[in-house]
């Protein structure tokens, strides 16, 4: 049984390493100087891009970058705190 849990576990471990797309160093290393407080950093790899999904406090943030590193886009999240109040669109009744 400890043999199978063991086995199982060694699986679990792989297929998280291994589920990251393989992001070029140069491209990681123009993200961490950018943005050195980020752990939760989640990549993805398009046809001609890489996409990174990450929060920062009240703040989630999506951004592209080509295969040699240049940023091609990015798209913030805002969270409610953060948003002036004059563009709160909410129906008050």
């Amino acid at each position: 049984m400890k043999k199978v849990l063991v086995t199982l576990l060694i699986v679990c471990a792989a297929s998280v390493t291994f589920a990251m797309p393989p992001v070029s160093e140069k491209v990681l290393k123009l993200f961490n100087d950018a943005f050195p407080a980020v752990q939760n950093a989640k990549w993805y790899e398009f046809e001609n891009y890489y996409q990174v999904y990450f929060d920062t406090g009240d703040m989630k943030c999506r951004m592209r970058y080509d295969f040699d590193g240049k940023l091609i886009g990015t798209t913030r999240y805002y969270g409610e705190p953060m948003v002036s109040p004059f563009l709160n669109f909410r129906k008050v009744s």
